[in-house]
């Protein structure tokens, strides 16, 4: 399955974030052809249009990557899943972005044709202005940034808006809210369009998680990570966290947060709603998943240096928490392939022809 991406460049829209979105489409390709460890064609195509739907380019040489792919390549039509990407406005004022809206008929011709024929529809910030001028928002619920809520309501009193949830998907209309999700909408863009273990994995590498931070330093530098304060909570999972790979009862993680069994359970119940052994294969099972996808370990290392002693212990927790087999987990998420496979001097050759040269 390859994907087509169309990204609307328009004037006075914010082109930064058409340009954040190929370079989040270019790193989710490169991670694909590591994976596969072959001169594949990118599963993800995309070109920059005009208003008229036109393939626009960049002539810089540095600018290549950001340029259509060839329009002779592209079949009419196009036989998998498609996308148009609304960038958002340099709108000054609400009756500024109305001016532009209505400025672009074109534009918004083009976008509910589109939507019309089932592709999906994304955009950003004040970009949202443009899906409702161009009618395709009528009952949907989207999000808009909170400085234009008001007027957009009074604008557009047929559609819902959303309040509290950063991104929205309905009726194939997908939003966020300020121009700095820009990589989150494109990772949800892609599992919206079916590459969701490619999205996963993108999001991995991309998305900020505190929680794998402080894993990742916990296994780089072999249990050393920065103090974490006093209070019981955080005294017990740091000492997780510094013997994840030890067998461990709870007297143990107690003694270790000078404090009761009992005194210990209550708080973990309490404020993260699981047992602090409920916690630990919660914490075991994030080291796995992550010494899966960036090392080439194999799954009984893996499970010792997880805790676990039984490789088939092991795997029933791994699949009864993630849903899936160690094994499997690799092959989804994992950034790259097997040993075997893996030709580095082909992925770093190979990245300037990834997608826009495809």
């Amino acid at each position: 399955m390859t994907l087509l991406i169309d990204l609307m460049l328009l004037d006075s829209c914010m082109a930064g974030a058409l340009f954040t979105t190929i370079d989040t489409l270019f790193t989710a390709n490169r991670i694909a052809r590591m994976r596969a460890g072959s001169k594949r064609n990118p599963p993800v195509r995309w070109r920059l249009i005009d208003a008229k739907g036109q393939p626009v380019a960049l002539d810089p040489v540095h600018l290549a990557i950001y340029g259509p792919v060839h329009e002779e390549n592209i079949p009419q039509p196009w036989p998998g899943p498609r996308a148009l990407v609304i960038p958002p406005l340099h709108a000054r004022s609400v009756p500024h972005a109305r001016k532009i809206v209505a400025g672009h008929g074109g534009a918004r011709a083009w976008i509910a044709a589109r939507h019309a024929a089932g592709d999906l529809v994304v955009a950003t910030g004040t970009g949202v202005w443009l899906l409702a001028g161009a009618g395709i928002l009528n009952h949907c619920t989207v999000s808009v940034p909170w400085t234009h809520e008001a007027w957009f309501a009074r604008d557009f009193p047929d559609v819902q808006l959303s309040h509290t949830a950063p991104f929205t998907l309905d009726q194939r209309v997908l939003c966020g809210t300020t121009p700095s999700q820009q990589v989150e909408l494109t990772c949800r863009m892609l599992a919206t369009l079916g590459a969701t273990d490619l999205a996963s994995t993108l999001a991995n590498m991309l998305l900020f998680d505190s929680e794998r931070q402080l894993l990742m330093t916990d296994m780089a530098s072999q249990g050393l990570i920065a103090k974490t304060g006093d209070s019981v909570l955080r005294k017990a999972i740091e000492w997780m966290r510094l013997n994840i790979d030890q067998p461990v009862r709870m007297e143990d993680i107690a003694g270790a947060a000078s404090t009761s069994s009992r005194t210990l359970l209550r708080h973990f119940t309490r404020d993260l709603g699981k047992t602090p052994l409920e916690y630990l294969t919660h914490l075991r099972m994030q080291r796995a998943q992550m010494l899966l996808e960036v090392t080439l370990k194999d799954v009984a290392d893996i499970a010792h240096a997880s805790g676990y002693a039984d490789v088939r212990a092991f795997r029933k927790v791994f699949l009864r928490e993630t849903g899936t087999t160690p094994s499997e987990h690799r092959r989804r998420r994992a950034p790259r392939a097997a040993r075997k496979h893996w030709r580095l001097d082909e992925v770093w050759e190979d990245e300037t022809s990834s997608g826009a040269s495809r």
